[in-house]
């Protein structure tokens, strides 16, 4: 009794999910504008009125009878898919691939609810119609998004684009944000000078790329740097991207940085116009899948993993004859990638890092990818969010040590 609700619709969702969750079938016997009167089945003395209150603009519980004599209902008429898409809406959201057959479970197991596909399907549609309206709405609210970071984490660079195209037009249209938080920037800065680079699409109602730059602390624990959403993986967003990086960075030219990514034109053309100084390594998985396009024998994998292996360059050589021998051409094309770019006998000396491959952005990408399925802001948040989670419980590991090396360097020292 007394219970208000700022309008009849929230009372009519309220009613339907006290009806789903005590397993009542409850009709309604009166509905208008103004009241709502509810009754049980079966003769059940339970009655409920709400009507508009006089003294203010909010709608009251005036009647209530709340004993039920009748038992448990498995079918509901109130369990509408309007109340169906309000109750799955964050599941849905939050997985725009939600199955309906887990839907289905979740009724019957948490209600004793049986409910039609059908009724599911349509319940789901109306979840995702109110998605997509998330989606444009978040758009709308990027650049106070925006602000509101760099006021709360000062120094950090957020840079927000705009299609000057649609401008002309008088027409605000999105088109790339980049954010690089300051304790990001500053925590980079003392580790090993290398950062992994790569793109992967977005998965949500608004299609593109999020591009990352990716470090790698001492215990070889991915360290995110920055990210960007783009339109799409080119030149021009590369370049947009990395010019930015080497800003937040200070990266000037490159000479004090070792990049690692996968192959791809446009990234490699933006590294070298962009920081022409830097060293690029190439991934040797990315080769790999080039190079097994037509040399796919395990024997000739293995001996091209070693070749990249090779830690000085007679061993390089000595395994290059052994694959040679193997298939004279299949050599011949591995030296077509060239090989300072992907074996450690030919790798600076500054980065002090071994690795010839991009897993650990890779990685990344994989950490984040229920992320990158929602709207824009949430996803950034929820990167944000996890970012910020994973460097707490790294700082507490480093508490831990026994002293001021990491056990991995140390347990690398031991081994050699």
């Amino acid at each position: 009794m007394g219970m208000t609700f700022k309008t009849i619709q929230e009372a009519r969702q309220v009613v339907s999910f006290y009806a789903m969750a005590n397993k009542k079938k409850l009709k309604t016997k009166k509905s208008d504008t103004k009241r709502i009167r509810y009754e049980c089945y079966d003769g059940c003395p339970f009655t409920l009125l709400i009507s508009k209150d006089g003294k203010s603009a909010t709608f009251k519980v005036k009647t209530l009878k709340p004993k039920h004599t009748c038992g448990d209902s498995f079918v509901n008429p109130l369990a509408t898919y309007h109340t169906l898409a309000v109750y799955f809406k964050d599941e849905v959201q939050n997985n725009p691939k939600y199955p309906i057959k887990d839907m289905r479970g979740i009724l019957e197991k948490k209600f004793k609810l049986n409910v039609s596909r059908s009724k599911l399907k349509r319940a789901k549609t109306m979840a995702l119609d109110k998605l997509e309206g998330s989606f444009k709405d978040d758009y709308n609210r990027l650049e106070a998004y925006g602000q509101e970071l760099r006021q709360s984490n000062p120094g950090t660079d957020v840079v927000i684009n705009i299609s000057k195209d649609a401008l002309e037009q008088g027409i605000r249209r999105f088109l790339r944000i980049y954010i690089c938080f300051k304790a990001l920037k500053d925590g980079w800065k003392s580790l090993r000078p290398i950062i992994g680079l790569d793109g992967t699409f977005l998965k949500g109602k608004c299609k593109g790329q999020l591009l990352v730059a990716v470090g790698q602390d001492s215990m070889n624990h991915f360290y995110p740097i920055a990210w960007a959403v783009v339109e799409k993986e080119n030149t021009g967003t590369w370049t947009w991207f990395i010019q930015l990086l080497r800003i937040s960075l200070e990266l000037k030219n490159g000479e004090i940085v070792t990049f690692m990514s996968d192959m791809q034109k446009g990234l490699l053309d933006a590294v070298a116009n962009v920081v022409p100084e830097a060293h690029h390594r190439f991934c040797v998985r990315h080769i790999e899948s080039n190079w097994c396009k037509k040399w796919r024998s395990g024997e000739e994998k293995k001996l091209m993993w070693w070749c990249a292996w090779s830690t000085y360059e007679e061993e390089f050589k000595d395994t290059l004859k052994v694959l040679g021998k193997v298939d004279e051409d299949s050599a011949s094309d591995l030296l077509h990638f060239p090989v300072i770019k992907w074996c450690r006998a030919y790798f600076d000396t500054q980065c002090k890092n071994l690795m010839v491959d991009n897993n650990f952005t890779e990685s990344f990408n994989s950490w984040i990818l229920e992320a990158r399925q929602k709207p824009i802001i949430k996803m950034l948040e929820e990167i944000r969010v996890k970012v910020m989670k994973i460097l707490v419980k790294n700082e507490k590991m480093g508490r831990k040590w026994q002293n001021d090396i990491s056990p991995t360097a140390m347990k690398l020292y031991n081994d050699y």
